[in-house]
């Protein structure tokens, strides 16, 4: 199994604390280890550091660099890739995998692990076993998302409706109904009463040719761009035109590059996310974040 490690967002969600030049995946809140290095040292439980692929911005390079580096890792083995600009998460994503196919040699059988690095996880020994499962199911052509218990109506995040569950070894998972984008209170509010809508995590375990499949349906710049070699992707990046895809359900609105609605068949874990936001649980003064 492979992990592409997304680390080019914008540093909104803890603003002030945050920052463009400093974004959230960087700050070092409650531990002495940046949420990106809280996020390595997950993924090292149950990789090495030769198959985690991160996908950052020029402006971050060094950050990220100097974040592996204090870990005791160096570059190569673990890799880093360079959005030319930055784009959505589908986009960095297809970067990830063609640098995966590319430059890894992975075929399209191969399992790959798509996460955020700014998520702090707990317990960590029960998000491992999780990824088992995933990597179970994603190996039977399935697309397989987490998605974490909400604790609040909230606006800031997408969610995920479940349907029927499953099981295996006792271990419970879900049919995907839809994917919403970030909602108003009001609706935020009605998700967490009917129980059956989970926050968004942001984490997928597909297999390469799965989710190929998918870009070559709803994403077909995309799909092209993966005919191509690597190279010839990264150069043309910035001209990649922006993904223009429909929601399901009840939610027809469109979205620039998301990549929650490539997936029409998919399977979602549930599990518990503690989530670091100004507000609802942070108390920010002076520079300085505390959770209560």
């Amino acid at each position: 199994m492979k992990a592409i490690l997304l680390a080019g967002g914008s540093g909104s969600r803890l603003w002030p604390i945050s920052s463009d030049s400093l974004p959230k995946q960087f700050l070092r809140i409650g531990k002495d280890k940046s949420f990106f290095q809280q996020t390595i040292q997950r993924l090292l439980k149950v990789l090495l550091p030769k198959d985690i692929v991160v996908v950052t911005n020029a402006k971050f390079q060094s950050k990220v660099l100097s974040d592996l580096y204090e870990l005791g890792i160096s570059v190569p083995p673990c890799n880093v890739v360079l959005e030319p600009v930055g784009k959505n998460t589908a986009p960095a994503i297809a970067l990830g995998i063609k640098y995966c196919m590319d430059k890894l040699n992975c075929d399209e059988e191969e399992v790959v692990l798509v996460t955020p690095s700014d998520h702090v996880i707990e317990p960590q020994e029960r998000f491992i076993e999780y990824l088992s499962y995933a990597e179970q199911l994603a190996k039977q052509d399935c697309i397989v998302a987490f998605g974490a218990k909400p604790t609040r109506a909230e606006t800031g995040y997408g969610y995920i409706k479940v349907s029927h569950s499953h099981e295996i070894n006792n271990f419970v998972y879900f049919d995907v109904d839809r994917f919403v984008e970030k909602p108003n209170l009001e609706t935020a509010e009605r998700f967490l009463a009917e129980g059956k809508y989970y926050w968004n995590s942001g984490i997928f375990v597909f297999k390469i040719r799965t989710i190929v499949e998918e870009f070559k349906k709803h994403a077909p710049d995309i799909a092209i761009a993966l005919n191509s070699n690597f190279e010839s992707m990264l150069k043309n990046f910035s001209n990649m035109v922006s993904i223009r895809l429909c929601g399901y359900g009840e939610n027809k609105e469109c979205e620039d590059d998301t990549f929650g609605y490539l997936l029409e068949r998919c399977w979602m874990l549930g599990f518990y996310i503690r989530t670091f936001r100004k507000g609802q649980g942070w108390q920010c003064n002076n520079g300085k974040c505390t959770y209560i």
